[in-house]
C-alpha cells in the first residue's frame, strides 16, 4: 500500500471517533501530568531538606505508586470501552478488504499517535504545572516558598518508563481483540450480548453475604489497633459484594419483580423492568466501577480534609501542654528537680502567668478482664493503658481529696465510672471508689487503647504494686515524672523558655523537653502532605468517575437508539418513550452514588477508629467533613449527569 497510508488512516479514524477518543486523550494527558507532578515533588531535594521533609517525601512517593497502579488499571479499562464501540467499524474495514494484519498495522499507528502525543503533552503540562503544585503544597504545610524553576529529568524518565510500556500493553490487548474474532463477529461486535441475562444465584448469594460481612466487620470493630486489618478485609468484601450485586444481584431482583404478575403487567413497570434487565447486564461492571470510585473519593477527601482542618485539636491532643518536661526513669527526687528547673526557667524567660502541673505516676500497658488486670495479650482480654498515682498526687493536681484505705483504689475508666466493684491487680485486690476529676493533662492521653486511671492510698501501696508488677511476666516498668507548663505569653517568650529548659536539661539523663510549637512544623508537614495527596488522588479518581459516566451515557445512547425505534413501532408515543427511558437512565445513573453513600455510612465507625491512629478524636468534625464532601460530590455528580445526558438524548432522538 501507499507509504503513509496507515498513518493517514489512523489519523482519520481518530478524528472520526473524536466523540469517544477526545475524553480518553484528555484523561491520558491529565494522568501523565499528575504522575510527573507527584514524582517531581516527592523527589525535590529542597523539600526533603526542610523540617519533616523526609516523612512528607514518603507520603508523596506513596501517592506516586497509587497513581501508577490506578493509571495501569484505568487506561486499560478505558481502552476496552473504545474497542467495544469500534468493533463494528473494524468489521466493516475487514469486509472491505483489510485483513487482520492490516487492521493490526492501523491500530499500531493509532496507538503510536496516542502514545507519543499524550505522553509528550502530558509531560509538558506536568512540567508547566509542577511549580504551581509545589507552591500549593508549601502553602498547605505553611512553609516559605523558594525561588527558581526546574525540570526533573529523573521524573520525566520515570513517567516515560511507566506509560510507554503501558501503551504497548494496551496495543497488545487490541491485537488480541482483532485476532480473536472473525469478520462477522467484528461487524456485529457492538451489538453482541442482547440475549436476556440469566439469573446467576451462585454469584448473587455470595455477593450479598460478602457485602453483609463487610458491613458487619466495619460496625463490629472496636479497637483502633484491630481497625487496620478489619478495614482492609471489609474493603475487599465490599468490593466483591458490590460488583457481584450489580452484575448478578440486580438481575435476580428484576426477575423476581417480573414474576410478580400483578406488579409486572402494567405498562410502566413492564417497560421499565424489561429495559433495566438489559441495562444492568451491559452496564453492571461500569456501575460497579463508578460506585467504588465514588466511595474512594468520598473516603479519601473527607478523611484528609478532617485531619487537616482539625490539626489544632490533634496537636493539643498529642501535646497537652505548651511545654512539658518528661523523665521515663522518674522518682520523687527527679520530679522535684524538674519542678525547680521549670521555676528557674520561667524566671529567666520573664514569664509570670504560667500554669504548672507536676506529677509522678506509674504507667504500664496491661490487659483487663472481668475487673482484673492480667498479663498483656492473654486470650479474651482487652488491651489498656493503666496509670497509677497516689491520693496526694491526685489531690495536688485536681483539688479532689480522696480518703482511701490500703485496700481501696479510686478508678476512672474511659471517661466513666468502672463497671466492676473490685479491681484485681496482679494478685492484689482493691475495692473500687469512683473518681470525679480524671483525665489529667499531665498523664499521657491515649485514644488508641482503653485508659484506666487508678489512685491508691499512699506511696507504700504504690511501691508494693510496683514491685509486684515488675516481678510478674509483664517485665520492668519505671515511674514517669512530668512537669507541664502552659502560658499565654507571646511566641518569643515561649521560644526563649523552651531554649532555657533545653539547656538546663541537656545534661540530665532520660529527660525530654517537649514543645508544642516546635513540633507543630513537623505536624503540619505530615497532615498537610496527607491533605495534598488526598485532594490530588481524589481529583484523579473523580476524573475517572466522570469519564466512565460519559462513556456509559454515549454507549447507552447508541444502544437505546434501536430500542427507541422498537418502542415506537409497538405503539408507544414519543412522550411515553421519553419518560420511560429518562426514568431508567436516572435510576441507573444515581444507583452507584446511592450505594456509595450506604458504603460510607456503614464504614463510618471503622474509619473513625483508623483516624484515632492519626490522633483524630473529633468524630463530629469527621462527620461534618463527610456530610459536606457527600453534598459537594452529589452536586458535581448531578452536574456531570446534566452535561452527559445532553449527548445521550441527542443520540437517542
Amino acid at each position: 500500500m501507499h507509504k503513509g497510508f496507515y498513518r493517514k488512516l489512523a489519523l482519520t479514524n481518530l478524528m472520526k471517533n473524536k466523540q469517544i477518543y477526545f475524553p480518553y486523550l484528555i484523561t491520558c494527558i491529565c494522568t501523565i501530568a499528575m504522575f510527573y507532578i507527584m514524582r517531581f515533588i516527592s523527589t525535590n531535594e529542597k523539600l526533603t531538606q526542610m523540617s519533616g521533609g523526609e516523612q512528607l517525601s514518603i507520603i508523596l512517593k506513596f501517592g506516586s505508586v497509587v497513581i501508577a497502579i490506578f493509571a495501569a488499571i484505568f487506561l486499560i479499562y478505558s481502552n476496552s470501552f473504545l474497542m467495544k464501540r469500534r468493533k463494528k467499524e473494524l468489521g466493516l474495514y475487514n469486509v472491505l478488504g483489510l485483513g487482520k494484519w492490516n487492521l493490526a498495522l492501523m491500530l499500531f499507528h493509532e496507538n503510536c499517535i496516542v502514545m507519543f502525543s499524550t505522553t509528550g503533552i502530558g509531560i509538558i503540562f506536568g512540567v508547566a504545572a509542577s511549580k504551581l503544585m509545589l507552591l500549593l503544597l508549601l502553602k498547605i504545610v505553611r512553609t516559605p516558598a523558594w525561588l527558581g524553576f526546574s525540570v526533573s529529568m529523573s521524573s520525566i524518565t520515570s513517567t516515560v518508563a511507566l506509560f510507554v510500556p503501558l501503551f504497548l500493553l494496551i496495543l497488545c490487548y487490541n491485537f488480541l481483540q482483532v485476532r480473536a474474532v472473525n469478520p462477522i463477529d467484528l461487524l456485529h461486535g457492538s451489538s453482541q450480548g442482547e440475549k436476556e441475562p440469566k439469573s446467576k444465584w451462585l454469584i448473587a448469594v455470595p455477593s450479598f453475604l460478602a457485602l453483609a460481612g463487610g458491613y458487619f466487620i466495619a460496625i463490629w470493630v472496636e479497637s483502633p489497633m484491630d481497625a487496620v486489618w478489619s478495614f482492609l478485609l471489609a474493603v475487599l468484601l465490599v468490593i466483591f459484594g458490590t460488583y457481584g450485586l450489580f452484575t448478578a444481584g440486580s438481575i435476580v431482583f428484576l426477575k423476581f419483580l417480573r414474576k410478580r404478575k400483578n406488579y409486572y403487567y402494567k405498562t410502566k413497570h413492564f417497560i421499565t423492568i424489561s429495559g433495566m434487565l438489559y441495562r444492568m447486564k451491559q452496564n453492571a461492571v461500569g456501575l460497579g466501577n463508578i460506585c467504588i470510585l465514588s466511595t474512594m473519593v468520598l473516603v479519601m477527601i473527607s478523611g484528609t480534609v478532617s485531619l487537616y482542618v482539625g490539626q489544632d485539636d490533634l496537636l493539643k491532643s498529642m501535646y497537652p501542654f505548651g511545654i512539658q518536661l518528661v523523665s521515663r526513669t522518674g522518682s520523687y527526687e527527679v520530679q522535684k528537680e524538674l519542678e525547680e528547673i521549670a521555676d528557674s526557667a520561667l524566671k529567666d524567660a520573664g514569664i509570670t502567668d504560667a500554669r504548672v502541673e507536676s506529677c509522678l505516676y506509674y504507667a504500664l500497658t496491661s490487659s483487663y478482664e472481668e475487673g482484673k488486670l492480667v498479663v498483656e495479650g492473654k486470650d479474651d482480654s482487652e488491651d489498656c493503658i493503666v496509670y497509677f498515682v497516689t491520693a496526694a498526687q491526685h489531690e495536688a493536681l485536681t483539688g479532689e481529696a480522696l480518703v482511701l484505705s490500703d485496700s481501696e483504689a479510686g478508678v476512672w475508666q474511659n471517661g466513666r465510672e468502672p463497671d466492676f466493684q473490685t479491681l484485681g491487680i496482679y494478685g492484689t485486690e482493691f475495692s473500687t471508689v469512683p473518681v470525679i476529676s480524671a483525665g489529667l493533662k499531665t498523664l499521657e492521653e491515649n485514644d488508641i487503647y482503653d485508659t484506666m486511671y487508678v489512685v491508691v492510698a499512699s506511696d507504700d501501696v504504690l511501691n508494693k504494686l510496683y514491685e509486684t508488677i515488675n516481678a510478674s511476666e509483664i517485665g520492668v516498668e519505671n515511674y514517669t515524672a512530668s512537669v507541664g507548663i502552659d502560658s499565654n505569653a507571646d511566641a518569643a517568650s515561649l521560644d526563649k523558655l523552651y531554649q532555657v529548659l533545653s539547656e538546663k536539661t541537656a545534661e540530665i539523663e532520660n529527660v525530654m523537653t517537649i514543645s508544642r510549637s516546635v513540633n507543630k512544623a513537623d505536624f503540619l508537614v505530615t497532615y498537610g502532605g496527607l491533605f495534598f495527596v488526598g485532594i490530588f488522588l481524589g481529583s484523579l479518581f473523580l476524573m475517572a468517575t466522570v469519564m466512565i459516566i460519559y462513556y456509559k451515557q454515549i454507549f447507552e445512547g447508541h444502544e437505546d437508539k434501536e430500542r427507541f425505534k422498537i418502542m415506537q413501532n409497538v405503539g408507544l408515543s414519543r412522550k411515553e418513550i421519553r419518560t420511560t427511558i429518562r426514568s431508567q437512565v436516572l435510576l441507573v445513573f444515581f444507583l452507584p452514588l446511592f450505594t456509595a453513600v450506604i458504603h460510607i455510612a456503614f464504614a463510618f465507625k471503622v474509619i473513625t477508629k483508623l483516624l484515632l491512629l492519626l490522633s483524630l478524636t473529633n468524630v463530629s468534625l469527621f462527620l461534618t467533613c463527610t456530610l459536606i464532601t457527600i453534598a459537594v460530590f452529589t452536586v458535581i455528580y448531578i452536574l456531570v449527569y446534566s452535561l452527559t445526558a445532553r449527548s445521550y438524548y441527542k443520540i437517542v432522538q
